[in-house]
Formats: structure tokens, sequence, C-alpha cells
């Protein structure tokens, strides 16, 4: 579940273990599908939706949301917080002295 932090309202933290719980579990789905495949010996599949998903991919891919699971929330609300772009600003022709 998503819910606001009290401290900040403009940050968003994925706190509950149920919503881990089924990130890790769409990792493992998809890390399974890549390595049933490759046992199959085919390298690329079609998904439900007609695209080509490579296997190797389907298993980096169910790692890396199986790590993301794993890894506390405030760390991924500090690294996101820190990447945001800084707005520019205009500076108009005008407001300069000659």
């Amino acid at each position: 579940m998503i819910h606001f932090n009290k401290r900040s309202k403009t940050k968003a933290e994925i706190s509950s273990l149920g919503s881990r719980v089924a990130v890790a579990a769409g990792g493992a789905v998809a890390m399974l599908t890549g390595i049933a495949s490759l046992q199959r010996g085919f390298l690329a599949y079609r998904s439900l939706y007609g695209q080509t998903v490579f296997a190797g991919a389907a298993i980096s891919s169910g790692i890396l949301l199986i790590a993301l699971s794993l890894i506390p929330s405030t760390w991924i609300s500090r690294m996101i917080a820190g990447k945001l772009p800084v707005k520019a600003q205009h500076v108009s022709n005008r407001s300069r002295k000659k």
C-alpha cells in the first residue's frame, strides 16, 4: 500500500509488507518463467501481449524486482529525492544591465 509520509506530503513510500511480498512474488514469477524457457531450449518467447521476451531479460528483471523488495523504502526515497531535476530559472535579457 502506498501512503504519504507524515513528515512530507510530497514523498510516497511503500511500507506495507503485503506490497513488498507482491513485488517479490512478481519477480519470482518472472525469474522462474525465464528459467523454464531456457530449460526448454528457447532463448526468447512471446508474452500474452505478443511481445518478444528474452529469457535472460526475464531472469534479470526478476532478480531486480526481488532485490528492490528487500531494500528499505527510506533508501529508495532518498535516492529518488537526490536525483530530481532542479527547475531552471528563466533569465530575461531585459533584466541585465548594459
